[in-house]
C-alpha cells in the first residue's frame, strides 16, 4: 500500500518511462543484491534445514524475477518483490503512452479480472493458493493489486484529486469483500487508515528519531530479516541460549546489517545518482542556452547587416 502511494508520487515526477524504470532499479537493486549474497551465505553457513540455497537459486535471483523463472526465492520474504516488479513495468507503460492519469481505470480493469480469476478458481477447486500464483495472477498483479490501488487513492486525496481517490478506495474495499477473507478486508481498512492518517494529518509522534531511523532502513531491514534471523536463532537455540536472548540477539544483528547496507551501499548509490542527474540537467541546460544564444547572435548580426533588407540590385538594359 505504501508502495502505490509512494510509486505514483515518483512516477508524477519523472520525465518518462525509462527515467522512472531507472530510478526504480537504481533505488531497488544495489542493496538487493548485497542482502541476496548476506542471506545466501549466512543461511549456508549457519544452516537452515528446507531452505538452504544453492548457487543456481543465487545466479537467478540477482534478476529479482526468479519466481517467473521456476526458481525458488533465496529468502522467502523476496515473494513481494516480483509484484512491485509488474506493478512498476505497469506504470512504465502508462508513462510511455503518456497515460498515467488513467491509472485508476488500469485497476479497475485488474479487479473486474480479479474477481473473474477469484470465482473461476472457486469453481475448478483451486481457491486460495498465496504461495503458487501463475504466472498471470503475477503480471497482472492479482493478490495485491488493491493494496496497490488504495495507495495511490490516499495519492490521490493527498493531491486534492478526493472524489477519485475516494472512489476508487469504494471499488478496493468491494474487491476485497469479495475475493479475499473478512479478516483481510479488516486489516486493509486498518492500513487504509494508518497511511491516510500518516500522509494527510501526520501526528507528532511519525518525527520521532527511532521511526524516522527504522523507516530509513526498513528496506534493507526487510532483505535481511527472515531466513538470516531465523539461522541465527536456530544456531544459538541449539548451542545452548535462551530462545528470548536468540531472538532478541537476531533482531539487533538483522538492525545492524541493514543499517550498514543502508549507509554503505543504498544512500550513497542514490546519492551518486543524483548528483550524476543534477549534473545532466545542468549540461543540457547549459547547451540549451548555448544554441538560444548562437540563434539570437545571429538573428541579430542578420538585422543589423543593411544589405540584407536591401532590394536586389537592378540590371541595366543592355
Amino acid at each position: 500500500m505504501i508502495s502505490g502511494f509512494v510509486i505514483l508520487m515518483t512516477a508524477e515526477r519523472v520525465k518518462g518511462a525509462i527515467d522512472f524504470l531507472v530510478s526504480r532499479a537504481i533505488r531497488l537493486y544495489p542493496a538487493y543484491w548485497v542482502c541476496l549474497f548476506i542471506t545466501f551465505f549466512v543461511v549456508r553457513w549457519l544452516g537452515l534445514p528446507g531452505f538452504e540455497p544453492n548457487w543456481r537459486q543465487l545466479f537467478f535471483n540477482l534478476t529479482m524475477i526468479q519466481s517467473f523463472l521456476g526458481i525458488a526465492n533465496v529468502d522467502s520474504a523476496y515473494w513481494s518483490l516480483i509484484l512491485e516488479f509488474c506493478f512498476y513495468l505497469w506504470i512504465a507503460v502508462l508513462l510511455l503512452i503518456n497515460r498515467l492519469d488513467k491509472l485508476c481505470y488500469l485497476f479497475v480493469g485488474l479487479m473486474i479480472l480479479g474477481v473473474l480469476w477469484h470465482f473461476f478458481a472457486a469453481a475448478h477447486g483451486d481457491h486460495h493458493r498465496p504461495t503458487t500464483q501463475s504466472f498471470g495472477e503475477v503480471l497482472f498483479l492479482l493478490p495485491s493489486v488493491h493494496m496497490f490501488a488504495a495507495g495511490t487513492a490516499i495519492y490521490d486525496i493527498y493531491s486534492k484529486r478526493t472524489r477519485r481517490g475516494l472512489t476508487m478506495l469504494a471499488v478496493c474495499f468491494v474487491y476485497s469483500v469479495i475475493v479475499t477473507s473478512p479478516g483481510t478486508t479488516i486489516l486493509l481498512c486498518a492500513f487504509v487508515g494508518i497511511l491516510a492518517i500518516a500522509a494527510l494529518r501526520p501526528p507528532r509522534i511519525l518525527r520521532n528519531p527511532i521511526l524516522i531511523y527504522l523507516g530509513t532502513i526498513s528496506y534493507t531491514l526487510y532483505l535481511v530479516h527472515n531466513f538470516v534471523g531465523m539461522a541465527l536463532i536456530r544456531r544459538m537455540t541449539h548451542a545452548g541460549v535462551q530462545t528470548n536472548l536468540a531472538i532478541v540477539i537476531a533482531i539487533l544483528v538483522a538492525l545492524t546489517i541493514a543499517s550498514i547496507v543502508t549507509f554503505t551501499i543504498e544512500r550513497p548509490v542514490l546519492m551518486l545518482a543524483k548528483q550524476y542527474r543534477k549534473r545532466s540537467a545542468a549540461t543540457g541546460s547549459r547547451a540549451s542556452r548555448g544554441c538560444q544564444s548562437a540563434s539570437f547572435q545571429r538573428f541579430r548580426l542578420n538585422t543589423h547587416n543593411p544589405n540584407i533588407h536591401a532590394p536586389p540590385p537592378s540590371i541595366p538594359n543592355a
